[in-house]
């Protein structure tokens, strides 16, 4: 994943994150004893670690990024050098 796009993951998680805490902590407890176990907190502990498994399994290696640059870098030497040639011939 690119880094433009994880830090997109990472700042809609962290305002994902709050709003779906603040309903299941606002909930009143007595009604909870009366209507039986609430799944709020379990749901969202579920959706934070695919998210999270997302993310490490999307940031993986930058292997790709890596020889990317490496090919750019490769490109842009023989370039000068090409153009270092040329203004002296």
């Amino acid at each position: 994943m690119s880094n433009k796009l994880r830090r997109f993951w990472i700042v809609l998680s962290l305002l994902v994150f709050p709003l779906l805490t603040s309903a299941a902590f606002a909930q009143d407890d007595t009604k909870e004893e009366e209507e039986g176990k609430s799944w709020v907190l379990n749901y969202i502990t579920v959706v934070l670690l695919v998210g999270a498994g997302v993310g490490i399994v999307g940031m993986g290696t930058n292997r790709e990024n890596e020889e990317m640059r490496k090919k750019e870098r490769k490109e842009a030497q023989e370039k000068e050098e090409r153009l270092k040639k040329l203004e002296q011939g």
